[in-house]
């Protein structure tokens, strides 16, 4: 699939659909932005979507955040691995979710992104304040053992995947 189909996902979404598995398409970044808009103003509760390795870009982390923001989401799992989301945009979409304070359970996925050691405070902050999220970076290539220390110890167990 490409962002030339996202109409008919909309379509689908705005019908009640609860869960979505995008993996391995080719959305791009075009193709988010369209899915989040329809997700934002749907009265109906996507609760999962998973769109890992779409060629996911800038500004999907801006876009990630909205969701929450404007939509107040109903999601319960995001997935954005295995795409070239920045470290910048990661941290946006981190902070978004810090400042809300998010208090259901939400797992979000970042896995094989290009989080780099920077965006670690904002990850722990984001735990810190949103009991029931659990966020996923293994395997970002730029996060080795030595930055980790400092953000895992004050962290609950399970909660910041790396």
């Amino acid at each position: 699939l490409t962002s030339s189909s996202c109409p008919a996902l909309a379509t689908v979404i705005s019908g009640g659909l609860q869960a979505l598995l995008l993996d391995g398409n080719r959305l791009q970044s075009h193709g988010f932005e369209a899915l989040c808009k329809v997700m934002m103003v749907s009265k109906r509760a996507l609760r999962w979507l998973s769109l890992a390795d779409n060629e996911l870009g800038h500004p999907c982390g801006s876009l990630a955040a909205d969701l929450f923001v404007q939509g107040q989401s109903s999601l319960k799992e995001l997935s954005l691995a295995v795409n070239s989301i920045s470290s910048g945009e990661i941290a946006c979409f981190l902070r978004t979710l810090a400042k809300l304070s998010v208090s259901e359970d939400l797992y979000i996925d970042l896995a094989q992104t290009a989080a780099q050691p920077q965006a670690l405070p904002t990850a722990a902050k984001a735990i810190a304040r949103c009991p029931g999220l659990v966020i996923n970076l293994k395997g970002c290539q730029a996060l080795a053992p030595e930055h980790l220390e400092a953000h895992l110890d004050k962290l609950p167990p399970g909660r910041l995947l790396i």
